[in-house]
Formats: C-alpha cells, sequence, structure tokens
C-alpha cells in the first residue's frame, strides 16, 4: 500500500475571530506558523486576513462550503 505524501498549506486551523480568536491567531501566526481562520461572518475573515497581511507565519482565510 502506497500513502502519498500531501502538502499542508497551513499548520494549525482556528474558528472564531472574536477577541480571543483573532488574537490567538495572530499570536500563532507570529511564532511562525501558518494560521487558516474561519469566522460565522466571512466579511470579518476577509477583513482580519486583510489587515494582518506580514505577519512571520501567515494567515489563511478559510472557506465557506
Amino acid at each position: 500500500m502506497t500513502s502519498k505524501k500531501k502538502t499542508a498549506k497551513a499548520d494549525v486551523g482556528l474558528i472564531g475571530l472574536a477577541v480571543m480568536g483573532s488574537n490567538l491567531a495572530l499570536n500563532i501566526a507570529d511564532h511562525r506558523f501558518r494560521v487558516a481562520v474561519q469566522n460565522r461572518k466571512t466579511a470579518v475573515m476577509q477583513r482580519f486576513v486583510a489587515e494582518n497581511p506580514d505577519t512571520p507565519g501567515g494567515l489563511i482565510g478559510g472557506c465557506s462550503a
């Protein structure tokens, strides 16, 4: 049985970008981990990612399926 190695787009995912969630995401990203973020309101998530482009790890906006 062979297994294909998948490349991770993010190191960790975080749902909820209120005060605690947004600060936690920024703290993790500041320590060079790539963070996928998601929020109930897509506009909040898009604004959060756009306002924080220079974190060492990076932020990725989650998809709404």
